[in-house]
């Protein structure tokens, strides 16, 4: 009887997903006039998309920018409503339509917006790091700006941000402008954000000669060990960011490349949010950096976020191998956690797996906060867990031996750590 009901209930569906006009308008408080013209942009009617290619709807379906069906009289009907959330930068592309003015102010405010909350993202990411926005610097080639400069111990953080649209034959496959894109936001901020990072180098072995600086950055770069580099864009690319490896089989970019690792805001603030520690989420920005010379991964951020959290993205012999990595499914329990959060279900938070000494090891240093404790935790994180239960093991050993023994000379008292090549 129960199922009876449930399936009968469906018959409602259409009266939910349906609107109108005036009721909109008096519910928000707008013109019924002016939001009749605003949603006229964003529908479809019976049979217009019989002409298009049906091809290509699925990598530029016409619904995500046009997801309403007009019924007449003012009436609309929308039966997914997510869609105006999914693809809210189409779908205000076409309501700015042709029109330069407002073009040019939406494309402002969206690098204003990105530039900022990349921003704010870091730095409540790294609380006490340091940072400056749209850093002028120039060398023999002539003056560049970097879009954010994070300092963090000995950690400098080069980030681009790139708020450029991805085009619909792009997403199509469009050789030209997929060329075009890979450019802008891909290849040019990498290549800039190397120039900063080598530029940064020479200061720091200038610093160590007591040369003077002529780099100018709001903080001293002399105990600079690591140099990261990010690039963070706006809109998701069909994941050809997240794989710098299949890039290079395009001919879009050479193998001298300086890759540099590229993903979207959304993804960022998810790692990051994922990620508890500071070190944690140093750790994986550098493993970014150094797995995007050396690995083909075939997957997208969150696949790579997963793959973190099984392994700390510590793959042994497939760093040096040149072997190809498939990351299908690898973001589960990430997209499981986000998911039951936006439904306001509180669910356990994925975390990296890793021993409870060795986590109580990294809690203890971060605690105590000596001097270049980062880098100590960092390099704590290359371990994997089955190194981790060695050292374990090994220590318990010795913390015996040195008990017994620790009066006589010569007694053996340190473990030798050793990370995977």
């Amino acid at each position: 009887m129960g199922s009876f009901i449930l399936s009968h209930s469906d018959l409602r569906l259409p009266d939910i997903f349906t609107f109108s006009i005036e009721k909109v308008a008096a519910d928000v408080g707008l013109d019924a006039e002016g939001l009749s013209t605003g949603l006229g942009k964003v529908e479809l009617s019976f049979g217009e998309l019989e002409g298009e290619n049906p091809e290509h709807f699925f990598l530029d379906n016409p619904v995500w920018r046009r997801p309403l069906i007009r019924l007449g009289d003012g009436i609309f009907f929308c039966a997914m409503p997510q869609v105006f959330f999914s693809f809210v930068f189409q779908i205000l592309d076409g309501l700015l339509g042709e029109d330069t003015k407002p073009r040019k102010c939406c494309s402002t405010r969206r690098a204003e917006f990105l530039e900022a909350e990349v921003a704010r993202i870091l730095v409540k990411a790294l609380p006490g790091c340091k940072y400056v926005r749209n850093f002028k610097w120039h060398d023999l080639e002539g003056e560049f700006e970097t879009d954010i400069v994070v300092k963090d111990g000995s950690f400098l953080l080069i980030v681009e941000a790139k708020s450029g649209d991805i085009s619909p034959p792009a997403l199509r496959g469009a050789p030209g402008r997929i060329a075009r894109h890979i450019r802008e936001q891909v290849v040019e901020p990498a290549i800039q954000s190397q120039q900063l990072a080598e530029r940064v180098i020479e200061e720091r072995d200038k610093a160590g000669r007591n040369s003077p600086s002529c780099l100018r950055l709001p903080f001293p770069v002399e105990d600079v060990r690591r140099i990261l580099r990010l690039t963070v864009t706006l809109e998701f690319f069909a994941a050809i960011q997240s794989s710098f490896s299949v890039l290079r089989d395009t001919g879009f970019v050479n193998e001298e490349f300086p890759a540099s690792p590229t993903m979207t805001l959304a993804d960022l603030e998810t790692v990051l949010d994922i990620l508890p520690s500071r070190a944690e989420r140093l750790h994986y920005l550098m493993r970014r950096n150094e797995l995007e010379k050396t690995i083909r991964l075939w997957g997208d951020e969150l696949d790579l976020l997963g793959l973190y959290l099984e392994t700390g993205l510590n793959l042994g012999k497939a760093e040096v191998n040149e072997m190809n990595l498939k990351l299908m499914h690898m973001s589960k329990t990430v997209d499981e956690y986000d998911n039951a959060r936006d439904a306001g279900i509180e669910r356990k938070r994925p975390i990296l797996k890793k021993t409870k000494w060795w986590g109580d090891i990294l809690q203890e240093l971060e605690r105590r906060a000596p001097a270049r404790w980062l880098e100590a935790a960092v390099m704590l994180l290359n371990f994997p867990v089955d190194e981790q239960h060695q050292t374990e093991r090994a220590f318990r050993r010795l913390k015996k031996n040195v008990k017994k023994n620790w009066i006589r000379y010569g007694t053996v008292n340190t473990v030798v750590m050793c990370a995977p090549e």
